[in-house]
This record gives C-alpha cells, structure tokens and sequence, in this order.
C-alpha cells in the first residue's frame, strides 16, 4: 500500500503545481494589462464631461411593438439638445420606459454627467435619477420643433 500512496500524492501535486502555474499566468496577464500603454488607453477613450439639456423633445414612433397576443409597447424617441462648454449636441435616445423619459424630461436646464465615445457618435447619460442611458448623436435638425404651418387651416 506505500507505493500507491505516492503515485496518489504525485498526481494531487501535479494539480497543485497546474493550478498555481495557471493563478500566476492570470496574475501576469492582469499586471500586463494595466501598464502596458496600448491597454492603457483604454481608459482615455472616454471623455467625461457636464453637460445641459436645454430642450427635451419626445415623439412617439408610428410602429407598435407587439410582444405578446395582448400587449402593446409604444416606443419613443427622445431627441436632446445637450449643451457642453462651447459646443451643442443633439442626441437621440430610444425607449419604451415612460420613467426614463420622465427622468430626462426633469433633468432639462440641469447639469449631468455625460460622457462621449472617441468618435462622438456615441453618449453616454448619468441622469439625477442615478440612470445610466446610452444614447447617440444625430443631425442637429432632428432636435427642432417640427414646423407648424400658421394659416393652413384658418
């Protein structure tokens, strides 16, 4: 029975030795990829900002999602105008949830956390409410009231 014993225990610190190798490896690696400058920048893509939302407008979409037999879901589009430093952005944020809309719609002459993505084709929302809302930028003209034609039914 002593010889099969360390055969056993042989085999156990193999294991060992596999599991502290790969904990090392993974230590290595996470050390690796926070000094090395390529994966560095990483947390320079992001620019964080304050902002305003000087206009809030939403329109409710023709189409009705339909999830169920029963159910209908409206969704809507809501389109910012978002005013940081010397620049104006109109973002456009999609959404079935009344509350955020609520949320956006109370935030309006406030100052909020906003961060862009390197393109700034991509903004990211921090409402009082604590929501995190992604959103994107659009053409500036969606962010207009629509046109009203004065006398066209008078």
């Amino acid at each position: 029975m002593p010889n099969q014993s360390k055969p056993i225990e042989a085999r156990t610190d193999k294991r060992r030795l596999k599991y502290v190798l790969h904990a090392v490896t993974l230590a290595v690696i996470c050390l690796l990829y926070g000094s090395l400058p390529v994966f560095g920048q990483a947390s320079s893509l992001c620019t964080h900002e304050m902002g305003r939302i000087s206009e809030v407008r939403t329109v409710l979409r023709g189409t009705i999602l339909s999830t169920t037999r029963y159910s209908r879901i409206h969704d809507f589009d809501v389109y910012l105008s978002l005013r940081t430093g010397q620049e104006t952005y109109c973002i456009d944020y999609e959404t079935v949830v009344l509350d955020e809309i609520q949320d956006l719609a109370s935030a309006e002459g406030k100052d909020l956390a906003i961060s862009f993505d390197a393109k700034k084709s991509k903004v990211t929302l921090y409402t009082p409410q604590s929501r995190k809302l992604k959103a994107r930028v659009v053409r500036a003209i969606l962010c207009e009231p629509p046109a009203v034609a004065y006398g066209a039914f008078h």
